[in-house]
């Protein structure tokens, strides 16, 4: 894969300016596979395009982190140019089904013209509320695995830094936990978080966190239901 995540040595860019943003969206072709509709920036590689959520690939890619970017009057966000010497279509896809390969597999399944064919026991209107929950669980909660958690004091913060990754996000992904956030923030609470470094004091203000978290899921859930 070329040095997508590699800050050294990077060549001059060539990017649209403001005024030629507007233009340039005009002119994409989107991602199916990578275009979130909570995405925060978007990624054009060639012609192709990828709604993504900046944070999650500024974490993991100092490269990205530190490409320009203009705006996009047309969508109100912030479009990146990746330089097509940096990284071929197959490098950056790798690279975000690396980062997103929970959702990918998951929305997938329900990638139909009609879910209900899939489920012939259940009715269609079932089978589509439940792609649609899917889908606003996915939506909802990827933001916030994917973003390291943070304290009141910094030596807490740095302890999250490094364990965030190892203890949070890859057995998440393991165990499809971006579709089930209330059990997956449930399994975050219950980590030996004393054991790690964490101090009591953060200790009990990240738990209380997380609860907060796991409420606002359970009361949008009527919404995302559509009841």
């Amino acid at each position: 894969m070329a040095n997508i995540s590699d800050n050294n040595s990077s060549p001059p860019l060539s990017h649209p300016v403001n005024g030629d943003a507007k233009a340039l969206s005009s002119q994409m072709k989107s991602s199916t596979s990578f275009w979130f509709n909570d995405g925060s920036v978007i990624a054009r590689l060639r012609d192709n395009t990828f709604k993504l959520h900046r944070s999650l690939l500024d974490r993991h890619s100092p490269y990205f982190a530190s490409l320009p970017s203009s705006e996009s009057e047309e969508q109100n966000i912030s479009i990146v140019c990746i330089p097509d010497e940096r990284a071929t279509l197959f490098d950056f896809t790798t690279l975000l089904e690396h980062l997103y390969h929970d959702i990918v597999a998951t929305t997938s399944h329900f990638d139909h013209e009609d879910p209900a064919q899939e489920h012939p026991t259940l009715s269609r209107d079932v089978t589509v509320r439940c792609a649609s929950l899917q889908d606003s669980l996915i939506s909802h909660f990827t933001p916030i695995l994917f973003t390291v958690a943070t304290a009141s004091h910094m030596a807490c913060t740095d302890m999250f830094a490094e364990k965030w990754m190892p203890l949070v996000i890859t057995p998440a992904l393991e165990t499809n936990g971006l579709c089930s956030p209330i059990e997956t923030l449930r399994k975050i609470q219950k980590i030996k978080w004393e054991d790690e470094g964490l101090c009591i004091e953060c200790c009990k203000e990240k738990r209380e966190e997380w609860e907060g978290e796991a409420k606002s899921i359970w009361d949008k859930l009527d919404g995302w239901l559509g009841i």
